[in-house]
């Protein structure tokens, strides 16, 4: 295992000398715990409950380590023996699939031992059992950011309310409703997941038989249909999202991996996908290179080149990092261009 030569650090962890450590949240289905496959999946281990891993096989063609755990306590549990490891015996990264259901695992485990027969809880112990809840997630949050090791979380969304008289920014789904921010301040990167504004308006004037014209300043519509998911992420009060690493914008590609390369991260590829750097880096230059108006054509005759030699989902899977490496490095500074 190399390193940068300057601090001693893990060279996989470029100029920053300590690993990644996000969390993506939003509705289910949209795509959060695939884009964490495949940003860090085959080098990681998948903390999971049953069936949570299935996505990686069924569109990157690898089958992950998986650990499967249901509650916090096992998590925390992992994440302690984790660090008792050197560092070389450590997996590249840790995704932590579903977190905010092994909270409310771990919610309804806690009412056996603080509410009564009927699960209601009288005087002190309503309040030992948010305590013991509210300590788990932040324990196992902490754990997770110490462990050494690239680290992914992912879960379900709750929205904005006002709480006893307090207004509550949207985030990862938790219990109790007031720990939400016990979650986000701990990770440098904090996404919330979604579908692309303009593609959603296009497929609903599809369904119903009618057209949309994008904006100038969209992405072509035949790209973000095949890969419609983003991330968004700006301060604001509604929302806990943020990027300590200045990758990630208002809407930008939901592609972790990318957007951990862009920072500096050193992510290999699964082993014999080598060759899939070179082929992304080629076309996202040709990609700079062209105009707004070439995108597709670009992207469809590197399709054609490729599907000569790979199969459908190793193409589909180079062209969008490929189009997502240029999107993330256009928008970065596409503010201070505009000037």
């Amino acid at each position: 295992m190399g390193t940068n030569g300057t601090n001693g650090a893990d060279a996989r962890f470029g100029p920053w000398g300590e690993p990644f450590a996000a969390i993506t949240y939003g509705e289910s289905g949209v795509g959060k715990s695939l884009d964490a496959y495949k940003a860090i999946g085959f080098w990681s281990v998948v903390l999971c409950m049953p069936g949570g891993a299935k996505p990686a096989l069924a569109v990157c063609g690898f089958r992950p380590r998986v650990q499967e755990i249901h509650d916090l306590d096992q998590g925390l549990a992992f994440f302690q023996h984790l660090g008792t490891l050197k560092p070389h015996e450590r997996p590249l990264g840790v995704i932590w699939d579903d977190y905010t259901l092994q909270i409310e695992a771990t919610a309804t485990k806690l009412l056996t031992v603080y509410g009564d027969s009927d699960g209601r809880m009288k005087g002190d112990n309503s309040f030992r059992y948010y305590g013991a809840i509210k300590s788990r997630i932040e324990a196992t949050v902490a754990a997770s950011v110490w462990s050494g090791v690239h680290v992914i979380a992912n879960g379900h969304m709750t929205k904005p309310e006002d709480v006893d008289g307090v207004h509550l920014k949207g985030g990862p789904k938790v219990v109790p409703r007031k720990a939400v921010n016990a979650i986000p301040h701990a990770f440098h990167t904090v996404l919330r997941a979604g579908v692309d504004p303009q593609t959603a308006m296009a497929e609903r004037s599809k369904s119903s038989g009618g057209t949309v014209a994008l904006g100038s300043g969209g992405p072509a519509l035949e790209e973000r249909m095949l890969w419609k998911g983003v991330y968004h992420c700006q301060h604001n009060h509604e929302y806990h999202e943020k990027d300590r690493h200045d990758i990630f914008r208002a809407t930008s590609p939901m592609n972790l991996g990318e957007g951990m390369r862009l920072a500096g991260y050193l992510l290999p590829r699964p082993t014999g996908l080598e060759w899939m750097d070179g082929a992304v880096q080629s076309i996202s230059d040709v990609l700079a290179s062209s105009g707004r108006d070439q995108e597709r054509a670009v992207l469809r005759q590197a399709r054609d080149v490729l599907l000569g030699r790979y199969p459908e989902y190793l193409v589909a899977w180079t062209l969008q990092d490929a189009r997502d490496r240029y999107e993330l490095k256009r928008d970065r500074y596409a503010a201070l261009r505009a000037l």
